[in-house]
């Protein structure tokens, strides 16, 4: 009697599903490439790849050397009027400030600057802050 129920539930039940799921319209979707490239655009685009790759290496070289030194700019900054109050000496101070103008004429001329110039005298500022904020933290 108990398979009977069952049996009996689980036929009505997709008729039931059936009757109360709205219709459904089936749709088919195609992909198709419009044009596309062919092999010898993809020949070419490989070779200006290969042919501009040393040249992409440089930039990015460059880039994030200016990246790095606003940072560096950017933390020393913010440092110095962090630890104004606590006796950072004058001519450390100087210093930095004279290190921040000496990236910023850098990050003026960037476009003809090497990303190695930039970069030894954003490491050039980090290495001079180190004392005297590590004076304040101690």
């Amino acid at each position: 009697m108990e398979f009977l129920k069952l049996k009996l539930r689980l036929t009505l039940m997709p008729m039931v599903l059936y009757m109360f799921l709205p219709k459904i319209k089936e749709q088919q979707i195609v992909i198709q490439s419009s044009g596309g490239l062919s092999k010898d655009d993809i020949k070419n685009m490989i070779k200006n790849a290969e042919k501009y790759a040393e040249q992409d290496r440089r930039k990015k070289v460059h880039v994030e050397a200016v990246i790095m030194a606003e940072r560096i700019i950017h933390d020393t900054e913010t440092k110095m009027e962090e630890f104004k109050d606590l006796d950072i000496p004058a001519d450390e101070s100087n210093k930095l400030k004279e290190e921040i103008s000496k990236i910023r004429e850098h990050l003026v001329r960037k476009d003809s600057e090497t990303g190695e110039n930039i970069r030894q005298a954003a490491s050039s500022l980090q290495q001079a802050s180190l004392k005297p904020f590590e004076m304040t933290y101690s």
